[in-house]
């Protein structure tokens, strides 16, 4: 089947505006990704754009099994073995300069955790470290509870990974209608 002009002028102005849409609400690297060319985000303008395929790290201590969460994020899309944890112990001891400009780890969530850690240079807390430099660490989140306090919860948990994904800073591994409509 071949299209005549007028159709081909239709199929080209639908693509070119759903690359535009795709681009105003953040879901590029998905649409990119669908057509196999999310390799193009990261030649934009000659800026790394990250990896929002890349793996998830979870630090500090849980509110809510590990377990829990990561049937959320597997609901949500997400393998497991995309996402690593690091409980409060473990935080204290971690070098966090491994995750200086990292492409393998996409997302930092961070729940409580102690004051002192290592490769956190000259700042008061691992958060502040990772937070005030963005261009050496992946992108990080807070996960809080709604008094302001660091808390890894089921229902902050879910509704980072959500939002992160509707804006295309992380990217499930399995994009379906029902994935989708579970982010939203």
């Amino acid at each position: 089947m071949k299209l005549d002009a007028e159709q081909l002028s239709d199929l080209t102005n639908r693509i070119a505006q759903e690359v535009f849409n795709a681009n105003l609400d953040g879901s590029l690297f998905l649409l990119l990704r669908r057509m196999g060319m999310d390799y193009l985000l990261d030649e934009v303008n000659g800026v790394d754009t990250g990896n929002p395929m890349g793996d998830i790290l979870v630090i500090g201590a849980l509110a809510a099994p590990q377990p829990q969460l990561l049937g959320i994020a597997k609901d949500m899309g997400y393998r497991k073995q995309r996402f690593r944890f690091l409980d409060y112990e473990e935080a204290k001891t971690y070098d966090y300069r491994n995750l200086q400009y990292s492409r393998s780890v996409c997302l930092v969530l961070v729940g409580p955790t102690p004051h002192k850690t290592m490769g956190t240079g000259d700042s008061r807390s691992l958060v502040s470290e990772l937070e005030n430099h963005p261009d050496m660490y992946p992108r990080t989140e807070r996960l809080s509870a709604t008094n302001g306090e660091l808390k890894v919860s089921k229902n902050n948990f879910r509704a980072a990974i959500a939002g992160l994904t509707r804006s295309g800073a992380i990217c499930p591994d399995i994009c379906d209608a029902v994935t989708m409509e579970a982010i939203r």
